[in-house]
């Protein structure tokens, strides 16, 4: 009997190893790699140190900002599509020693940020998933309850079917949609886009999410500990796509954001009804996004009113943000 066991438990035991020997190349070299391409994710492999600039925000503000213009600092964007503020802050947290002591930080905030719990969403645990491959479970706002195991035993979850998409994700692929120009798409199609947009973006009230809230504590009071400037600041939106809100629900969110603004003494700078942007339909890759001359044009025109707040910040030393 003790022979059987021991013979046993030996399978066993090499059944474990034949498992993490599997398990560890597939999610080092193929999984991850991949699917951070696929997700968008594949950034946060390459965080620098010493970042002098940087953005947290939605898809608004993950495609709005574009550090590849600057020369003389360090920009790095940390927005996710479908990033809510709950996430921006995790985020933040543990990247937080690659920020320089004396970075400015865009707290990007859409128009539904402040109003939605992201928990409520139908699709949150599989959006959830996407901090799998790149932030610890312990970090992570709301992790899905096998995230600790998936992170170390990938195959208990994976799909073998998504080796084959995520192969097949290319980023030129991926990013060709950045380049897309909103005008190129007649005016009904323009409107109907529009529409859709708003209607997944609405949010069923207009009271601040005390979670949302918690989250902008916490991001402010590490920007107040570290010596970061913070700045509040919403994207460019085509006027299509603004006009689909009632105009209660606008001054709602203008009043909202200069209280915040108050609350937290940083600088709030709108550019979502700008109208160097808003009816310039060849700056938008969509309804609701910049496309990338876009976010080129928006980034300089940001960062250059961020120089003139903050003029002895690390903004100072861009030759680029001179006018």
């Amino acid at each position: 009997m003790k022979k059987f066991l021991k013979k046993v438990g030996l399978l066993l035991l090499l059944t474990a190893i034949l498992f993490v020997g599997i398990n560890w190349p597939l999610y080092e070299w193929v999984v991850i790699p991949n699917r951070m391409i696929a997700k968008g994710t594949d950034k946060f492999q390459s965080v620098p140190d010493g970042i002098q600039v940087a953005n947290l925000g939605n898809s608004h503000g993950a495609r709005a900002f574009d550090y590849a213009q600057l020369r003389e600092i360090t920009g790095f964007n940390f927005g996710l599509s479908a990033q809510p503020l709950p996430d921006d802050w995790a985020v933040l947290n543990y990247y937080q020693d690659h920020l320089d002591q004396d970075a400015v930080l865009f707290i990007s905030v859409s128009f539904f940020s402040l109003y939605q719990d992201e928990r409520a969403q139908s699709d949150h645990q599989d959006r959830s998933r996407v901090y799998d491959d790149f932030l610890p479970a312990g970090y992570q706002t709301n992790p899905a309850p096998d995230s600790r195991w998936f992170q170390a035993f990938p195959l208990v979850r994976f799909n073998p079917d998504e080796i084959v998409k995520y192969l097949d994700s290319s980023k030129a692929y991926l990013e060709s949609g950045w380049n897309r120009r909103l005008d190129s798409e007649s005016p009904e199609q323009i409107r109907q886009d529009a529409l859709k947009s708003y209607q997944s973006h609405a949010p069923e009230s207009t009271k601040i999410n005390d979670r949302a809230l918690e989250a902008l504590d916490r991001i402010v009071n590490l920007c107040r500990q570290k010596g970061w400037t913070p700045i509040f600041c919403t994207a460019p939106y085509p006027d299509v796509y603004v006009e689909q809100y009632p105009p209660e629900f606008l001054k709602r969110f203008d009043s909202d954001m200069e209280a915040l603004s108050r609350r937290y003494d940083a600088p709030y700078l709108d550019y979502s009804r700008h109208p160097d942007f808003s009816g310039d339909y060849s700056l938008f890759m969509d309804a609701d996004h910049v496309n990338k001359a876009g976010a080129e044009k928006f980034t300089r025109m940001i960062l250059r009113e961020a120089r003139g707040l903050y003029p002895d910040s690390p903004l100072g030393a861009e030759p680029g943000l001179k006018e």
